[in-house]
């Protein structure tokens, strides 16, 4: 498996990694504070079919936007990029597979580059709806300064989400969750920047759901039952909108779910 650098013309560049080998192409996007290493345990399962190809979303590695663009990535942006690194790659025709985070990378993908897609793979999607606390953390005027003061000074922070917990407004597991993976100044700070960076980077529910009903890619979405951070409940509305895209919520939480659904991935990929 080899780590690579895809420099586009603007300043932009991309951080990836190849492994497996097969004559079908499929790009996978990570969750936050992940790397390619996340989608390893697809490689032998696959061997002999795909190339996987593993891209680390902006902020994370090396992977980086131009010096000169705004705050906010927007499709536009990323397509631009995205279509340069196809033609890099020399990609016509691909699958998608993304985890979290990943997923508003993926969807923004799908909604540029639908006509070349054979499959799209959603586990536990960011992008798909709005969440409240995301929405409220990134407010513009006000807001977002506090969001990037706690982030610095992370004791009141811990004390809101405890409190939070406590008077039961926030679940124990998303408490857990934020705790285990803000312990670093490093982790906080990728928090806020990619939080207020990716704020406007996806599609609105309602077209979404259009594409994936009109289009002839294959499309997979996972839930875990148990995931309090993507929660599939809180996509109901979303789920009973579309008409052929097949539809897993399996008995598990958040992390690892891709994992936990390799046979649903692998049979989808292979069908």
């Amino acid at each position: 498996m080899s780590v690579e650098l895809y420099p586009h013309p603007s300043g932009a560049q991309l951080e990836y990694q190849t492994f497996g080998r097969g004559k079908n192409y499929l790009i996978c996007f990570h969750g936050f504070a992940q790397d390619g290493n996340s989608f390893k345990f697809l490689e032998d399962q696959l061997e002999g079919q795909y190339t996987i190809i593993a891209v680390r979303l902006f902020y994370h590695g090396s992977s980086s936007r131009a010096d000169n663009v705004q705050m906010y990535l927007k499709i536009p942006e990323w397509k631009e990029i995205f279509s340069d690194f196809l033609s890099f790659l020399k990609i016509e025709q691909f699958s998608i597979l993304a985890y979290s985070m990943g997923g508003r990378f993926a969807i923004s993908t799908f909604y540029s580059f639908s006509n070349q897609i054979d499959h799209l793979i959603l586990g536990a999607a960011d992008g798909i709806i709005r969440r409240f606390w995301y929405e409220f953390a990134t407010f513009p005027v006000g807001l977002r300064q506090l969001f990037h003061y706690l982030m610095i000074n992370p004791k009141p922070f811990f004390a809101v989400l405890h409190f939070l917990s406590s008077i039961k407004v926030m679940n124990k597991s998303v408490i857990k969750f934020a705790t285990t993976q803000l312990q670093k100044k490093e982790q906080r700070l990728l928090v806020y920047q990619t939080w207020v960076a990716f704020k406007h980077f996806r599609v609105p529910q309602a077209e979404l759901i259009e594409l994936l009903n009109d289009s002839t890619c294959q499309s997979l979405i996972i839930f875990g039952k148990k995931d309090r951070i993507i929660d599939p409940k809180a996509h109901t509305a979303f789920l009973s909108g579309l008409t052929h895209s097949e539809v897993h919520v399996l008995d598990h939480g958040h992390n690892k779910l891709l994992e936990y659904a390799d046979e649903v991935i692998v049979s989808a990929l292979k069908g």
